[in-house]
């Protein structure tokens, strides 16, 4: 630190004989004095001119490995509320007879078979006339041995069937996987075969901390994908309680990379089972590495979180600076959360011409610039039809991106009212479409 003093005055005067004789003997030595400071001064300049580089920057390469890795134990969770994931499979009719439950041979059964990843074909029978699922789950062909695989459908009628908290483990090269799923039956119109949608209710969760905050960060799975098509979990670990739904644009939620750029570090991303424990769990290891950093220019406002990924990375932006330094590549805008007054939304829907090309490029020399976030615009257009009027709601951002409104159940529905004069003649309710 450097502080302001008071000057010292030097004057010369001219030196006597006798200091004359000893100035040979003191000039070296202050020479010797005078050129270390001039060092000094030279090596602290230096130090002030050089910028100091993020953590992520690379100062002798790219992507090289900066320090131990974060390790993190998984552990399997289920959600009381909400789903994680949604796929959807065809079920093929049952080629083979199962050994059935005794007293339903009568009854109206659809037979069919169920394939999960690479597992084998698991059988279940839905008898229409008690409205109940039997699943195969020890994959035997034998549904008297399943007590756990009896379920009863949440509707009266059976041409829909939708059956929830059911726990299937999926046996895979690596060890046997659990899930927890609600599963929606449709009959298709043609042949003997069901639609069968598949909303997962569980994943792996884990705890660590990054750049001094706690996250919760987990692995989601899909028991439908053979391979690849996992989800990566990460939110402030106060937040874990919080409902989950993979259909709202949780930006919580987003593709598993293999790079992730998240606090001003870029990780490496590496897991696997873990079955030296019982039960066998994941582990998740994020390696720091270096890369190139560019600038990035946010224009909006209110922004909570932005997603950008890439081929193998996802940048993760929490409450971003109008200015920021992230690794040099080409982004899609993945997701934007916004946060204010205790409200939020989250991106529903981009331009068109964003959709068709990487136009978010950062580069090492010079500033992009995202134009995203709010503030927020209240827009409805209507259309005429015969006698009806059609009123159309939208919510737009910066960019003219489109938002929905999200509270703890899930997207708000706007509504709206009419007037004439000042007496309310009509209102309602804006449904998605």
């Amino acid at each position: 630190m450097l502080r302001e003093g008071k000057a010292r005055e030097c004057r010369l005067e001219p030196a006597t004989a006798r200091e004359q004789d000893r100035r040979p003997k003191l000039l070296m030595p202050r020479i010797a004095i005078l050129y270390r400071c001039l060092c000094q001064l030279a090596a602290l300049t230096v130090l002030v001119a050089i910028p100091r580089a993020t953590s992520a920057e690379s100062t002798e390469g790219k992507n090289q490995p900066t320090g131990p890795a974060i390790v993190v134990d998984l552990a399997y969770k289920e959600l009381t509320n909400g789903y994680v994931n949604v796929s959807s499979v065809t079920v093929e009719s049952l080629p083979d007879t199962p050994k059935l439950p005794p007293n339903i041979e009568k009854n109206d059964l659809g037979r069919y078979s169920v394939r999960f990843k690479d597992a084998p074909p698991m059988a279940m029978v839905w008898d229409r006339t008690s409205n109940v699922l039997y699943l195969d789950l020890n994959r035997n062909l034998d549904l008297t041995d399943d007590p756990a695989g009896v379920f009863t459908n949440e509707f009266s009628f059976t041409n829909y069937g939708s059956f929830k908290n059911v726990h299937i483990t999926v046996p895979t090269k690596e060890a046997e996987q659990p899930f927890l799923v609600d599963l929606n039956l449709f009959p298709l119109p043609v042949g003997s075969r069901l639609h069968a949608n598949i909303q997962v209710r569980s994943f792996w969760q884990g705890k660590t901390t990054i750049d001094g905050t706690d996250h919760e960060i987990g692995i989601i799975d899909q028991p439908t994908e053979k391979s690849g098509a996992l989800t990566l979990l990460l939110r402030p670990w106060e937040h874990r309680d919080q409902p989950l739904s993979a259909s709202n644009s949780d930006p919580s939620m987003f593709v598993l990379p293999d790079e992730l750029f998240f606090r001003g570090h870029l990780y490496a991303l590496s897991h696997r089972f873990d079955t030296n424990k019982s039960p066998a769990g994941r582990r998740l290891e994020l390696k720091e590495t270096r890369a190139e950093l560019g600038e990035i220019a946010i224009t909006g406002k209110h922004i909570d979180r932005i997603v950008m990924t890439s081929q193998k990375r996802a940048l993760v932006l929490d409450r971003p600076a109008p200015v920021e330094r992230v690794p040099v590549g080409s982004y899609m805008l993945d997701n934007v959360s916004l946060k204010a007054d205790g409200r939020r939304a989250v991106l529903s829907s981009r331009p068109q011409e964003l959709l068709k090309s990487e136009t978010v490029k950062v580069q090492s020399s010079g500033q992009t610039t995202l134009i995203s976030g709010g503030p927020l615009t209240n827009s409805v257009s209507i259309v005429r039809r015969g006698k009806a009027l059609v009123f159309n709601y939208e919510l737009r951002g910066q960019g003219g991106m489109a938002y929905s409104l999200i509270s703890g159940q899930g997207a708000v529905q706007p509504e709206f009212a009419v007037y004439q004069g000042d007496r309310k003649v009509a209102s309602g309710k804006f449904e998605f479409g």
